[in-house]
């Protein structure tokens, strides 16, 4: 039994399946993006728009703006724009809160 604190969120990678990840509703989340693995294909900006803008070669663009709680549309958003990286260039990280 996971306490209501936690969620289990599924993102499926393309070399492994159902990875659960556990989540703190309280941690603060961010979308991060490797330059070097990124060839800019796009596909991030498309299914995470409020996140993801892109440059003027097609490059990611990701808003420094935490994604917000466990259940929240920008971490879903984000979890799609992982899974749909063509080069597995993306994650979602967990930053410390500054204080």
């Amino acid at each position: 039994m996971i306490s209501n604190q936690y969620q289990i969120i599924k993102i499926n990678f393309a070399v492994t399946t159902h990875i659960p990840i556990y989540y703190d509703c309280n941690e603060t989340l961010i979308l991060r993006a490797d330059p070097i693995l990124c060839d800019g294909f796009g596909h991030c900006a498309e299914l995470a728009p409020e996140i993801v803008t892109l440059d003027e070669w097609g490059y990611p663009i990701i808003s420094t703006t935490p994604l917000g709680a466990a259940r929240s549309t920008s971490l879903r958003s984000a979890q799609l724009a992982v899974r749909g990286c063509p080069r597995q260039a993306l994650w979602i990280e967990k930053v410390e809160q500054r204080s």
